[in-house]
């Protein structure tokens, strides 16, 4: 799916999910949900963050920029007492080696990036980041499992599964999901209106 359907399903999830939740937490599970969603997809050069963050968008200019980082954050590692830079470099190098939905679109990927996001969540007291983490990112694996070349979610098993309906990205079906999926995540914003007294 696109980057604007992932970011609208990751809002109709945090929004669904957070209900009866205090407007802090709500407004940050909804922020941190937003940005997950977009996550999984670093694996693919020409990304909505990676057009942010790359100097070119192809496949060298990711893997010398995120398996230079995850060497500096392992080096951090060793040179510090903060747990974080190990697992964080782990996945900044299999990110940089990852080709499309292999290593990001995983339960590997999920579980090695929540263990970093954890530990950050942790750190600041800030449970709703994990929180919203997760929703965005399992709501990305979902969407993309209805991708007619599927997922390599047992990865490193090369293997793709993929859902018996699909969804073809960009087509007609997937902008009725976006449009859907903004209108509702719209209308449970006006329903929560103490949303916009943060």
């Amino acid at each position: 799916m696109t980057g604007k359907t992932h970011l609208a399903l990751g809002a109709t999830a945090s929004l669904t999910l957070t209900t009866n939740l205090p407007i802090k937490s709500k407004a940050l599970i909804l922020a941190f949900s937003l940005i997950s969603s977009l996550i999984p997809d670093l694996d693919h050069p020409k990304a909505k963050l990676n057009q942010k963050i790359l100097l070119f968008q192809n496949g060298f200019s990711k893997f010398i920029l995120y398996f230079t980082l995850g060497c500096i954050s392992i080096y951090f590692h060793f040179i510090s007492d903060n747990e974080i830079f190990l697992p964080l470099g782990i996945v900044l190098i299999l990110l940089g080696y990852s080709s499309h939905r292999t290593f990001t679109h995983s339960f590997l990927g999920l579980f090695l990036a929540s263990i970093v996001v954890k530990i950050i969540s942790e750190k600041y007291l800030l449970n709703e980041i994990y929180y919203g983490f997760l929703i965005g990112y399992i709501t990305h694996l979902i969407a993309d499992f209805f991708n007619p070349r599927g997922l390599q979610i047992f990865y490193p098993l090369k293997k793709r599964f993929s859902a018996p309906i699909t969804i073809k990205t960009g087509g007609k079906l997937e902008n009725k999901i976006f449009i859907i999926s903004t209108i509702y995540s719209l209308f449970l914003l006006f329903v929560n209106f103490e949303i916009f007294k943060i």
